[in-house]
């Protein structure tokens, strides 16, 4: 990941969005590797982070886990 920063910060870009998209809500792989470690590395390089938010306990996602699992009933 820190080589993936670094070649998007040479190629002239000022910021860069990350998108966990295997996870469903926020835990130790994205609080800490993310938001600490490679925000670490992307503001040493003067490249700006950001991520998008984690579905955590939606309504959205709530009401969509209650449809699968009622449907499997």
């Amino acid at each position: 990941m820190e080589d993936t920063l670094a070649a998007i910060r040479a190629e002239g870009h000022p910021a860069v969005v990350l998108q966990p998209i295997g996870f469903l809500c926020d835990h130790v792989e994205i609080l800490y590797d993310i938001d600490i470690a490679f925000a670490a590395t992307a503001r040493s390089l003067g490249l700006r982070l950001y991520r998008t938010e984690s579905l955590n306990d939606s309504p959205l996602l709530t009401q969509a886990l209650l449809h699968v699992v009622l449907g499997s009933l």
